[in-house]
Parts: structure tokens; sequence; C-alpha cells
């Protein structure tokens, strides 16, 4: 039994839970040695199941083979009295999932989140990793709200051409992750490559602009029909003042994913275009001129210069200022500005 205090394989102490994650339990440890704090994740399966500990185990390979700024860090692996266990640094902060529990996001602030979560996403699908429970529960924020952090592989898969052990064994039919969240092939469990992921982040980018889930329902069954027939109030009817941002997150959620953007660096490159032309300064407007004809030309100029003699004739020939000192003409030179 897990509690607070217990040492765990010599190196680390257990000081308090911090939840439950996909297939196991995260605690907050202390090295011993090197007081420095970590998270440790506990495999909650029977010790005795040995798919489940070896299942375990190709996670803590899966999410090591990726290394990138926005993908938890993974520091050790091992097994304390036949519990398999993978420490992982320690994240400050909240869950995308407590932030929006306040509602929604600002646009600006959801485009940051979203394109910090693709970058972590491409870094995974280069290494042939899809990570197939995209969802708020598994994006870490910081105090500030200004970097984010992917966690939890539990169900993550190995595409087929990277030549790695899946950490959930694909079985025909079955079906893995939450359901909305789930792209359609993932719902029926078809096969399914990164592109599923790219349609997890479309719903996540939605739902932090409008402040609830495209998919929803009283039970799994439900969520999961809607998903598989597409069915969903369009971001544009919820935010009319984000268009460009709308038409990203349905492209996203096609439900076919030959129609989706083919990668996660390409959708977060469709995200940095919007919000750079959003932010960019507007045009200078165009110099409004008016024809004159010569004319009115002619008549303005006289005006001029007939104003500027007749003031020289009031003063006596000679503008002068208050202490009678005279002051140099600047007839001509206004009349040239002019």
């Amino acid at each position: 039994m897990l509690t607070p205090g217990l040492r765990v394989a010599d190196h680390y102490t257990l000081e308090r839970s911090l939840g439950e994650g996909a297939m196991g339990e995260v605690w907050a440890a202390r090295h011993v040695q090197l007081d420095h704090r970590v998270a440790i994740k506990f495999a909650t399966d029977t010790p005795s199941d040995e798919d489940a500990r070896e299942t375990f185990l190709r996670e803590a390979r899966l999410a090591a083979a990726v290394r990138h700024r926005h993908v938890v860090r993974v520091i050790d692996v091992g097994t304390d009295s036949e519990v398999p266990y993978l420490v992982m640094e320690f994240l400050e902060g909240d869950t995308l999932a407590d932030r929006m529990d306040f509602g929604a996001l600002p646009p600006r602030l959801a485009a940051q989140i979203a394109i910090q979560i693709l970058g972590a996403l491409e870094a995974c699908h280069r290494e042939g990793v899809i990570h197939r429970d995209l969802k708020p529960e598994n994006v870490f924020l910081s105090p500030e709200d200004s970097f984010v952090t992917l966690v939890d592989f539990g169900i993550a898969k190995a595409a087929a051409s990277s030549g790695r052990q899946s950490a959930v064994p694909t079985r025909e039919g079955a079906v893995f992750g939450t359901p909305e969240y789930m792209a359609p092939e993932q719902a029926r469990g078809d096969d399914l490559d990164h592109r599923a992921d790219v349609f997890a982040a479309g719903v996540l980018f939605y739902e932090m602009l409008a402040g609830r889930r495209p998919f929803e329902g009283n039970t799994s069954f439900q969520v999961l029909l809607g998903v598989l027939q597409g069915e969903f109030t369009p971001l544009e009817t919820l935010r009319p003042d984000l268009p460009e941002l709308a038409a990203v997150i349905h492209k996203a959620m096609a439900p076919d994913p030959a129609s989706r953007f083919g990668s996660a660096a390409e959708m977060r490159d469709a995200i940095r275009t919007v919000v750079r032309e959003s932010s960019a300064p507007p045009p200078p407007p165009a110099p409004v001129t008016r024809p004159r004809s010569w004319m009115a030309a002619t008549f303005v100029g006289a005006m001029l210069i007939f104003g500027a003699v007749a003031m020289g004739a009031k003063a006596g020939g000679v503008e002068r200022a208050t202490d009678g000192s005279p002051v140099p003409e600047r007839v001509e030179a206004d009349f040239l500005v002019l």
C-alpha cells in the first residue's frame, strides 16, 4: 500500500498522492540523496499480471524516446516489491482541465497553448509515437500559463514504421482513449496514425475557445455516436469573432484523416499564421488626393500671398516681437511648406 513517507527502492520518499492516471497512480516524492522532488507513477494493476507490467515498461520506453521541452522528462524506471514504477520530472502548476474549470480561455492564450501542444506532438510523431490520449488532464500548465508539458503516455502507440513496441498492444476492434477526444477511426477500433492526435488537438483547441466540448452526452456511447457521426455545434456559431481559428479547428477535426492537416507541424503553422495576421498593425490609410483645377490652385495661392502682405502692412511693413525687435520673415518658407 502506498502511503506518505514510504521509501521506494532506497532512493525516493513518497510525499503525497497526485491522483490516478492511465494504468497508474502518481505520487510526489523526493530523491533522498539529491533532495530533489520528482513525480513517480506506479502501476496499479496486479503485480503478478505480467502483461500489465510489460505494458507499463513499454510506456516508460516510449516516453523516454521523446526528447522535447514540451514533453515530460523520464528520469528513472524500476520495480519495488514487484510493483513497477516510472520516475518523471515534477511539474509545478495545474492541468489544462483545472484551468478550464473557469471557462473558455482568451483566444491568444488558447492559441499559445495549442501551438506548444502541437510542438510536443510533432516531436512524438517524429519518433514514431502516437499519444492517443490527448486531453486536458494530460496537458500541464506552468503557474503563469506560459509553458505547456504533455504527460501520460499510458496508452501511447508506436507507429508500425517506427520499429518500436506499442505501450498498449493493438487488438483488432479494441478501443483505447477518452471518448470525448477520440478520432472517428480510433472510436471504431481501426488502425490509426498520427492524424488521430491531430484530431484530438482540434477537439482540445475547440474546447479552449468555446468553453465546452464539441462531443458531449450522458453516456460514453452517446459521445462516441456523436464522434462517429461528426455531429457538433460549429465553432463559428459559438465564436463568430474567430472565423479563421474556427476554420483551422474544423480542418483538424475532419472525419476523414486525409482531409485533416497532414501533420501536427502543419496545424501549428496554420495557427501561427492566423495569430500573426490578427496581431499585425492595420495598414496606413491611403493618402486622400483631391483634384484641384488650375484656377482653384491659383486662387488659394493668391489669397495666401495677399494675407501675408496685408499682415505685414498692418504692422508697419515689418513684423515685430513684443519687445519691439524685428522678427525674421517667414512668409516665403511658410508658403513653401503649404
